[in-house]
């Protein structure tokens, strides 16, 4: 796929993005498995790049700049919960399709901003555990815009 790319025209730069976390649940099923697969998607530009001289495919690891974040603002969220000795919720699917009701009607009734809605639910990155608030989405485009940066500029 990359070399098809590349070859599509030779002066055009690409760049790669890691998949983000499914859920801010780090250790979850689903996170191991965006772990496992983003691994195989950085070898795999590691291996392209390996001994190519200019026009490499520029990598952005999305995940971990996510893992990153999400695990600052856990660790301040969990203070504050040991402080006013608040339980925490585990995430199962019936949590996540409960979260994904509850912010529709909060975006699309109430008209609060994704980052309100992340906010209010204690979430950090995501809406729902599974779509970005805006936070996120300008996470992505600057670590994206760095990258196209380099490249337009020798």
């Amino acid at each position: 796929m990359l070399h098809e790319a590349s070859a599509y025209n030779s002066s055009t730069g690409l760049v790669v993005v890691t998949i983000p976390p499914i859920t801010e649940d780090l250790s979850s099923s689903y996170n191991a498995a965006a772990r496992q697969y983003n691994q195989g998607l950085i070898k795999l530009v590691q291996d392209f790049n390996r001994g190519r001289k200019g026009n490499e495919v520029k990598l952005v690891d999305f995940y971990s700049l996510c893992h990153s974040y999400i695990t600052a603002k856990q660790q301040q969220q969990q203070h504050k919960a040991q402080e006013q000795q608040q339980p925490t919720q585990p995430l199962t699917v019936v949590r996540v399709l409960q979260l994904s009701m509850k912010c529709s009607f909060l975006r699309w009734v109430r008209w609060e901003s994704w980052n309100a809605i992340s906010s209010r639910l204690g979430l950090h990155l995501l809406v729902d555990n599974v779509h970005f608030n805006e936070f996120a989405a300008d996470l992505l485009a600057d670590a994206v815009a760095l990258e196209l940066q380099d490249m337009l500029v020798p």
